[in-house]
């Protein structure tokens, strides 16, 4: 994540290395011995290092006795390296989207570990950030869409709502043998607005429903269910909950949005079926914090190595298949392309 007050390089990489190794790591005593107290000198050093096979270091609590690093060392090291990329590959371009590496934790890391291939390790792309700069503008842009034209749907209803929704007056007739009164509208007779009844009736239907949502069953469809969640979600008034970055006010708001919350969490429990979806459900069982479940379940499909990993195997099916001239061509493409 990224912010306008973004810390120093030094300080992101004091915070990385007492966040994610033990003070006596290997890890921690190569970087010292090499000199290497910020980020941009560890990406430096390791274009270099992630040619070599054996790297070394002097352990100072064995005599200054020389070690190199385990297999399991390197791939933390290179595994660094490759989690800060890949963070700003999906955050955007270096310059306008700078990288905050003290908002990660040692579980951030340790998650990105468990999927990292060593034998691949990950660069920084440009072109690959400037288009998650790209789709992630977009996808705000989508989203206060909503959220506007949500809120402009509730301010009416609520107006007419306050208003009694159709004004009603009561009128005196005399003459003849006696007198009575008329409940008429503000037209004259008893008339409803069809707006009023519209919006009353979108309002009704916009209280939270389970049964408006699609089940999340494989891991491959998800951009496709993400879009019909997110427009489900914001008719229902969950918008906020869509955004990562929202925090509600102190008071009413804030108690609203620990409901909403709430309720959402009960939503995603008969929802999500996905291995993954199953884990951020226990892991934030006691928070129910769906806020946090949706947010992380979106990196891990579309910006982890997870989502890399299902996109270079797509493209390797792409450029390797070949149509058998002894079948008809529209059902091979269609086969693929399912």
């Amino acid at each position: 994540m990224s912010t306008s007050n973004t810390p120093s390089d030094n300080v992101q990489f004091e915070h990385v290395l007492n966040t994610f190794f033990e003070p006596d790591s290997a890890v921690r005593r190569f970087l010292d011995k090499n000199g290497v107290n910020n980020v941009r000198s560890l990406k430096s050093r390791w274009k270099k290092w992630r040619k070599e096979d054996e790297l070394e270091y002097t352990d100072p609590d064995d005599t200054d006795t020389k070690k190199i690093l385990s297999e399991e060392e390197l791939e933390e090291l290179h595994g660094l390296v490759s989690f800060i990329n890949d963070e700003q590959n999906a955050l955007g371009p270096i310059r306008s989207c700078p990288l905050n590496l003290t908002t990660f934790t040692k579980e951030n890391f340790q998650d990105f570990l468990m999927d990292f291939d060593p034998d691949h390790p990950i660069e920084y792309d440009r072109e690959r950030a400037r288009v998650s700069k790209h789709n992630e503008d977009k996808r705000k842009f989508e989203m206060d869409s909503l959220r506007k034209l949500h809120n402009q749907q509730l301010a009416s209803t609520t107006a007419n709502t306050m208003t009694g929704g159709i004004t009603t007056t009561s009128t005196s007739t005399t003459g003849g043998s006696g007198s009575g009164s008329n409940s008429t509208g503000s037209g004259g007779g008893n008339r409803s607005d069809p707006l009023v009844e519209e919006l009353q009736r979108l309002l009704k239907s916009q209280k939270p429903d389970i049964d408006a949502y699609e089940e999340f069953k494989d891991p491959d469809d998800y951009c496709d269910w993400e879009l019909g969640f997110i427009v489900d979600a914001e008719i229902q008034g969950f918008g906020n909950i869509l955004d990562e970055n929202y925090t509600p006010a102190p008071g009413n708001e804030t108690k609203l949005f620990e409901t909403r919350k709430k309720l959402m969490y009960s939503f995603l429990k008969k929802i999500l079926k996905t291995e993954k979806g199953k884990d951020l459900l226990a892991k934030y069982s006691k928070t129910t914090d769906a806020q946090k479940i949706i947010s992380e379940l979106r990196a891990h499909h579309t910006t982890s190595i997870v989502a890399d990993n299902m996109r270079t195997k797509t493209m390797g099916m792409i450029l390797t298949f070949k149509l058998n001239p002894a079948h008809r061509y529209q059902g091979q493409i269609i086969g693929i392309s399912s």
